[in-house]
């Protein structure tokens, strides 16, 4: 799977894993400290000398979570390129959980049971915005 323009890159060599991206990305969208709520994850192995992981959606050309949607709830924003979930057609049936290969789509654990991702913030990215190290960068259509 390739991503399509509009998409957040990483650099995980700049990543100190100080996890303000997962904060700033939980308060935007929810309006709480809650890196569980993150649209992407940063993970360090305490145990190695190694750089963080930083997982973000790739916001597929050929996305699989789109494609195993039965009620065709996601679908790519024309003027960002992110793959938004519609929460009034979301079923929370969790097709498009399973079918990313990724991991960067879930499904809330409250009674909406509505599927969330990254949605580049409407290409505001603020992520990238908050990042101290400059690990990450959106890249918009046409970059």
């Amino acid at each position: 799977m390739t991503h399509a323009s509009g998409h957040i890159a990483a650099e995980p060599l700049r990543c100190t894993a100080c996890h303000t991206c997962e904060l700033v990305c939980a308060l935007g969208h929810e309006g709480v400290v809650a890196p569980s709520l993150a649209r992407l994850r940063v993970e360090r192995d305490c145990f190695t000398d190694t750089s963080p992981a930083i997982h973000v959606c790739r916001q597929c050309e050929d996305a699989a979570c789109a494609a195993a949607c039965p009620s065709e709830a996601i679908t790519r924003d024309v003027v960002s390129g992110a793959l938004l979930v519609d929460a009034d057609e979301c079923v929370g049936c969790g097709a498009c959980v399973e079918a990313c290969a990724f991991g960067m789509i879930n499904v809330y654990a409250d009674a909406s049971e509505v599927a969330f991702k990254c949605d580049l913030c409407g290409g505001e990215c603020r992520c990238v915005k908050h990042c101290p190290q400059r690990a990450l960068s959106c890249v918009q259509r046409g970059d």
